[in-house]
């Protein structure tokens, strides 16, 4: 869907009011950063690119409050350049809209989103691994309704949609084979869930969903040398070339559902705890086709086509803690997931996640952000990048607020990567330093 229609649809919902809105204002706010990164790709030793640079970002959020509804849009553009490193610079966007009506038993949210951005800062999110820079588009649109139909029971359903994209540089002079197997892909999704409020603490709920997974094709990846001289070609291929080389391309189509049930409890108002588990069942669907190529990289021959059909299954779970104070919050988290990937179907994930903040005075807190991923990629892909690896990023901050609109953050980041390709060590360490304006509201109606 284009994103024009979506903010034309949000417009819509946004002034469909029986009366004139309450509360809109307008604000805008600044960032910028300097950091230094001594592995930006964080690569082996023997290709390790050390390099210095800041960002500029722009943004500006549209906020509007009524009684029985909120709508909020935030939109963000960065500029990020290197020094001495001009194949790392990169414009970066980012739009973001949620529009929320409610009554006093229902409930009604949309969420729409648009990025565009480097795949070296989404390593954890949605692109995997690489030591490329490509530019990932997403956009999403998230549709939910909640209501209450007795006095301790729920229900609520959800849509979801995603599209991604890869925008992959070819090798100079040779457009067929891609320099990263990345690879292009829709997800949808519906979604229901039943919740029962048992106690003024305790909820339990019950969840299925049904997802369609639905990867574009990767264009043509390098399978090798079939052959490299005549005598071999024609003996054991019967083909009369004296170099040949084999590129497949390949489409992966899921379907899958989850089944999950969850618990949790409040400790009190500033703390909970949330357990969930259940299973995901996935049916695969994969199509293959191989191409012949001669020594000029000139195709004289397509392999028939060939379809496998597969089916996975896996346990899920997540344990969450939160805990908040007016000093302090605590972040816990533990889980198995299985995640869309860049590199094609669905990854098993392993995740620990630690976040805690305190203020030490009105205006000076710092955090510690600590977190590690167990990723095991899809064994349908059959890619380089489908190794077992291990990342964890450690990054202790400090914030400090000058005044009611000028604040600024500084901070450390330490990254360690173990991939099973070669189990060389790979770390990275960044500090940066950044500052924020957020400048009085243009605009409101308070």
């Amino acid at each position: 869907m284009k994103i024009s229609r979506c903010l034309f649809v949000f417009f819509l919902l946004a002034v469909s009011s029986s009366r004139v809105l309450a509360a809109w204002s307008v604000e805008p706010s600044y960032y910028l950063r300097a950091e230094h990164n001594d592995n930006i790709y964080l690569a082996t030793a023997s290709d390790e690119l050390a390099v210095t640079g800041g960002a500029f970002s722009p943004r500006l959020a549209v906020i509007m409050e009524e009684e029985n509804q909120m709508f909020t849009s935030d939109i963000d553009v960065k500029f990020t350049r290197y020094s001495d490193q001009e194949e790392l610079d990169r414009d970066e966007g980012t739009i973001n809209l949620n529009w929320r009506r409610g009554t006093e038993l229902s409930q009604f949210r949309v969420s729409v989103s648009y990025f565009s951005k480097s795949s070296l800062d989404q390593r954890l999110d949605v692109s995997g691994i690489t030591d490329q820079q490509v530019d990932v588009l997403n956009t999403s649109i998230n549709p939910s309704w909640l209501y209450q139909f007795a006095e301790r029971w729920s229900l609520e359903f959800n849509l979801s949609y995603a599209d991604v994209e890869y925008d992959e540089p070819g090798i100079e002079g040779y457009d067929y084979f891609k320099v990263v197997n990345f690879l292009d892909y829709t997800n949808k999704s519906a979604g229901i869930t039943l919740i029962h409020n048992f106690s003024e603490q305790d909820d339990i709920s019950f969840t299925y969903s049904e997802s369609r997974y639905a990867g574009k094709s990767t264009g043509m990846q390098s399978d090798g040398v079939l052959c490299g001289d005549l005598f071999t070609c024609f003996l054991y291929f019967n083909l009369p070339y004296d170099y040949v080389a084999q590129a497949s391309e390949r489409k992966l189509d899921y379907d899958y559902d989850v089944w999950q049930i969850g618990y949790q409890h409040h400790f009190d108002d500033a703390s909970n705890l949330t357990l969930q588990a259940g299973r995901n069942n996935t049916a695969v669907q994969s199509l293959t086709c191989s191409h012949l190529f001669d020594g000029t990289y000139i195709e004289f021959a397509t392999i028939p086509c060939e379809v496998t059909e597969t089916d996975q299954s896996s346990r899920l779970y997540n344990i969450i803690y939160k805990q908040k104070s007016e000093i302090s919050s605590v972040d816990i988290s533990f889980g198995r997931n299985r995640v869309t990937s860049s590199t094609g179907g669905l990854d098993e994930t392993d995740t620990a996640k630690i976040f805690y903040n305190r203020n030490i005075t009105e205006r000076l807190s710092w955090s510690l952000d600590i977190n590690r991923e167990n990723r095991k990629p899809d064994e349908n892909t059959n890619t380089l990048e489908s190794e077992k690896y291990s990342r964890t990023n450690a990054t202790p901050s400090v914030f400090y607020k000058l005044d009611k609109d000028w604040s600024m953050s500084l901070g450390y980041r330490y990254s360690d990567l173990d991939w099973e390709i070669d189990n060389l060590p790979r770390e990275s360490r960044l500090i940066y330093l950044n500052m924020t304006w957020r400048e009085p509201k243009l605009f409101s109606t308070n």
